[in-house]
């Protein structure tokens, strides 16, 4: 599932692999195959195509601020709707990582990291809803 999108840096590939792994036992399939398409093509795949050699999932606030531009805009330059999603599985992705640092140091600690997507950034999210 990860392996559909071109990750440069293979000990990150890994810390997906294994994040959507854990996932699975939660989540249906289409659900499974639509975090892993936000999480790895949107977030990850476009950082590493705007930032070439990034190695860390702890972000500087400039590409955190930049990515947050892109993902709101679709390829023809259509607003994205529900950025808000792409914006929560992001959030998720990170504090699981930080839980599972916390439980678990051999595991998580080297990947965690400051979540580049704040509380204010989801905020919109029931008015969004509302909208649809």
């Amino acid at each position: 599932m990860v392996d559909r999108y071109p990750i440069a840096y293979k000990p990150v590939r890994d810390v997906f692999v294994h994040y959507l792994t854990e996932r699975a036992a939660m989540l249906d399939y289409g659900s499974l195959i639509n975090q892993a398409q936000l999480l790895v093509s949107l977030f990850w795949v476009d950082l590493e195509r705007h930032h070439p050699g990034i190695d860390s999932l702890a972000l500087t606030d400039e590409m955190t601020q930049a990515w947050k531009q892109r993902v709101r805009v679709l390829p023809d330059g259509e607003a994205r709707r529900g950025v808000h999603t792409v914006m929560f599985v992001v959030r998720s992705f990170y504090l699981d990582l930080m839980q599972w640092a916390l439980e678990d140091p051999a595991r998580g600690a080297a990947w965690a990291a400051p979540c580049p997507i704040t509380a204010a950034d989801v905020r919109g999210y029931v008015k969004e809803t509302r909208q649809r």
